[in-house]
């Protein structure tokens, strides 16, 4: 049981890292816009961002330890993807389609299909 909550809170924290870095690189034309800028709201988001990878990385640490690598990657890139497409949809108001729901279904079912021993 704990596996999957390590599973969700990995592929949420990858998720995550990848809207700050979406929204910390907005305005950038290259890192050196954000590095020359010094302290500040875009460079915070950046460390966030860093912090959020780490996370993820500590929990798909403990997923591998507890499941094979052949189900764990799988299962976590479909995760973070799921994640993905939630937080572009309620946080960016990225347009949703029908493809998306088709995609997320398939998903969830490859998911489901994968974590089954």
């Amino acid at each position: 049981m704990i596996v999957y909550i390590y599973f969700i809170l990995g592929a949420f924290f990858n998720a995550l890292a990848a809207y700050l870095i979406k929204i910390s690189f907005h305005n950038a034309q290259s890192i050196f816009d954000i590095v020359l800028k010094g302290p500040s709201k875009e460079l915070g988001l950046i460390i966030l961002a860093l912090s959020s990878f780490f996370c993820a990385f500590i929990f798909y640490g403990l997923v591998l330890s507890k499941t094979n690598l052949s189900i764990a990657q799988p299962v976590f890139n479909a995760l973070s993807i799921l994640f993905v497409v939630i937080i572009s949809i309620l946080l960016l108001n990225e347009p949703f389609s029908f493809k998306y729901l088709i995609g997320i279904v398939l998903i969830i079912i490859g998911i489901y299909f994968l974590s089954q021993p």
